[in-house]
């Protein structure tokens, strides 16, 4: 960016209000991409000759990228062909949301109702196999309006990996809303998988991909060696976002073992979902019981998170040998009033038609 003339200011910067709160508090930060945003947005209100554009997460901004799978369903098109298992990875979502979304409406319209889509995000961040399904701000100074999404906290500053487009607090909120309600799945990884499956991607297929894409070569690699095992042929897709030659640095850590295998720490919590109470309790249609749960500025190790159509008490998503064994289930209930998912977050055991129209035929 300074090659072309820009300025460059690493944030938390000194240079806002929101970034020299963060410095003072917490002088020690690595920065996040909630902490950008929230400086971005106070640079651009402050002045009146900047104008802030969002690039990620929000939903106008997966429709723009839907070129990316559009662009992929032609070419399957061309090969007579269709994809089995979609991977990519997740930060906001919407790279990853670009390449899937045209393949979801046919999962929806049951056109190909057996196609697994699996987003792929680091443990050090992992919002959608551990995040709270909620409002929450898109910034980490609340400067945004509340978005519905997976979140560990728009306060969360996850731990420096490599993968530095993935440190970010939630989801884009279709994507967020397609996961919960079954259409598409998640699991999560260390780096140093990671970059185990990179380096074996590099050494087998001459490309060295960016950390972030190496999240969806790990996944898909590990169904490709379950389809080896239980030989069975799939067309398995992943949606590399590009080169890793600004990273190599990344690889010559892994390469000489100074890569550290990282989780999402209570520590790296700078307030987590507390503010949240506060900020959507004007809400009385929202039930705030698991936000104050969450009042203490933590991470709760064993907190219950939502994966596809099952319920899921571990620490990461289900794995990709679970993912390829599970047998596809209706995932909407046909009564076109209510539309309720089987097997709702509050575990009930039938849907809001009882059975009169639901093709499971027994109501559950």
């Amino acid at each position: 960016m300074e090659t072309w003339g820009a300025e460059v200011f690493p944030s938390p910067t000194k240079r806002t209000k929101v970034g020299r709160k963060i410095r003072e508090t917490h002088p020690d930060t690595t920065g996040s991409l909630g902490i950008a945003i929230s400086e971005a947005v106070e640079d651009a209100a402050t002045h009146d000759n900047t104008n802030y554009s969002l690039g990620s997460v929000l939903n106008h901004v997966i429709l723009h990228q839907t070129i990316i799978g559009l662009e992929i369903k032609k070419q399957f098109e061309m090969l007579d062909e269709y994809p089995d298992i979609i991977c990519g990875y997740v930060g906001g979502g919407s790279n990853f949301s670009g390449a899937a979304f045209p393949f979801i409406a046919d999962k929806i319209q049951e056109k190909h109702p057996d196609l697994k889509i699996i987003s792929c995000e680091p443990l050090a961040c992992p919002t959608l196999t551990k995040g709270e399904y909620r409002y929450d701000f898109g910034d980490s100074a609340g400067l945004t309006p509340l978005l519905k999404m997976y979140t560990l906290g728009h306060s969360f500053v996850p731990s420096a990996i490599h993968a530095g487009r993935l440190r970010y607090h939630g989801d884009a909120p279709l994507l967020c809303r397609l996961t919960r309600e079954g259409y598409m799945e998640a699991v999560a990884y260390h780096q140093n998988k990671v970059f185990e499956a990179a380096k074996l991607f590099a050494q087998t297929e001459g490309i060295v991909v960016a950390p972030e894409t190496a999240h969806a070569v790990k996944a898909a690699i590990d169904f490709a060696r379950i389809g080896k095992q239980k030989n069975e042929q799939k067309t398995i897709v992943f949606a590399n976002s590009g080169h890793g030659h600004f990273d190599l640095a990344a690889y010559g850590a892994y390469n000489n073992h100074r890569l550290t295998g990282l989780r999402a720490s209570k520590k790296a919590n700078h307030g987590g979902i507390q503010r949240i109470t506060n900020d959507i309790a004007t809400n009385p249609t929202k039930d705030l019981s698991s936000t104050i749960a969450l009042n203490k500025g933590e991470i709760i190790p064993s907190l219950r998170f939502r994966v596809g159509v099952g319920f899921y008490d571990r620490r990461v998503g289900p794995h990709a040998a679970e993912i390829w064994n599970r047998t596809p289930q209706t995932r909407i209930c046909k009564n076109a009033e209510r539309r309720r998912y089987h097997g709702c977050h509050q575990r009930r055991t039938s849907c809001d038609c009882r059975g009169s129209r639901c093709r499971r035929g027994n109501g559950t």
